[in-house]
């Protein structure tokens, strides 16, 4: 578990706040019904709002809870987890272990990439290229040489990366120990259960209120 300001938090929830208000404005002014406000072209309806409510209620539950789940785990952890959660599909053929280490390198690469895609910017830029003047199109059509060497750096790191793998003999067709034995406990239980009445209330406010 991670441990992270508050402020830290908050200064990420901003731009999910401002695409959370702009998501229930469309929907109040787009969703055809009962006009209710019309500013020009534009109406606000009775089922527009109502939908606009529902979405303010839902996306920050969603948002937020993914949100603090990546603030206080490790991308490890998090696979970990995954692997552990789905192990049962395995009985069905399902590769869990394999999509486990692909989410793994997948998060991992992420900011492998940001920092390949910094290198590159700046040494176009060394090299004259303009990239912050212009129309946005302009800017855009300026940004597509960047888009050849940052896939060459990211086919050559993948070569890199599998390089090591099998100089280490990692072999997909193997099962393997974990470093970190993941077991149920108590808080576990009691998180799932938790869950899932919440899962159920709302199913039946869904269908039956």
């Amino acid at each position: 578990m991670i441990s992270f300001p508050i402020k830290v938090y908050f200064r990420a929830v901003r731009l999910l706040l401002l695409f959370i208000v702009l998501a229930a404005v469309f929907a109040a002014f787009f969703t055809t019904g009962t006009a209710l406000l019309q500013i020009g072209i534009f109406k606000m309806t009775q089922e527009g709002l109502a939908v606009a409510g529902r979405m303010a209620a839902r996306l920050p539950l969603i948002l937020f809870s993914a949100l603090i789940l990546t603030f206080t785990t490790t991308p490890l952890s998090l696979t970990a987890g995954l692997e552990r959660l789905f192990t049962p599909l395995q009985k069905f053929g399902a590769p869990v272990p394999e999509l486990a280490m692909m989410m793994a390198i997948a998060i991992r690469f992420i900011p492998v990439m940001l920092s390949e895609a910094e290198t590159t910017l700046q040494a176009q830029q060394s090299r004259g290229a303009d990239l912050y003047t212009g129309s946005l199109v302009k800017r855009g059509k300026n940004l597509l040489p960047l888009l050849l060497p940052l896939f060459i750096g990211a086919f050559r790191r993948s070569e890199e990366l599998a390089d090591a793998m099998e100089a280490r003999g990692y072999r997909s067709d193997v099962s393997r120990t974990t470093f970190r034995l993941l077991r149920y406990g108590a808080k576990d239980i009691a998180v799932i259960a938790a869950f899932l009445l919440f899962l159920i209330l709302i199913t039946a406010y869904r269908w039956f209120l």
